[in-house]
């Protein structure tokens, strides 16, 4: 008996083309199918076109804003239960709706621990609503 198993996929936005390739690199490294984007719009395009596992999003995106970008997911079916994980602090004062948070600058295991403990935490959540 074959048994496939569904390839993990991510989206990153963050305008930072440098940080953006890191953030990717790491997450093809631990198996994840990457989609990326360099602002909020072309993130939410994205969105309508792939089922992704978790989302990276920079915090200070110039175009279509972190806090814009943040609002809009909240209003998407699409992305309800999605583990969202903030690139960068969030502004002061400003609470965002993140299972997560890796400062920049961006380090290699703090994006995969924290990866690692949203997804899990995502799964432990949906178990308890079913």
């Amino acid at each position: 008996m074959h048994t496939s198993h569904k390839q993990r996929t991510a989206l990153v936005v963050d305008y930072d083309p440098w940080e953006r390739w890191f953030t990717t690199d790491v997450l093809c490294g631990l198996g994840y199918t990457v989609v990326n984007a360099s602002n909020g719009a072309t993130g939410l395009r994205l969105l309508e076109h792939y089922e992704c596992d978790v989302i990276l999003v920079d915090v200070s995106l110039p175009e279509l804003g972190g806090p814009e970008f943040l609002r809009q997911l909240e209003v998407m079916d699409s992305t309800r239960g999605i583990p969202l994980i903030l690139l960068g602090t969030s502004p002061e004062g400003q609470p965002a709706p993140a299972e997560g948070c890796v400062p920049k600058p961006l380090e290699r295991v703090r994006v995969i621990t924290e990866v690692g403990r949203c997804l899990h935490s995502s799964v432990i959540h949906a178990n308890q609503h079913r």
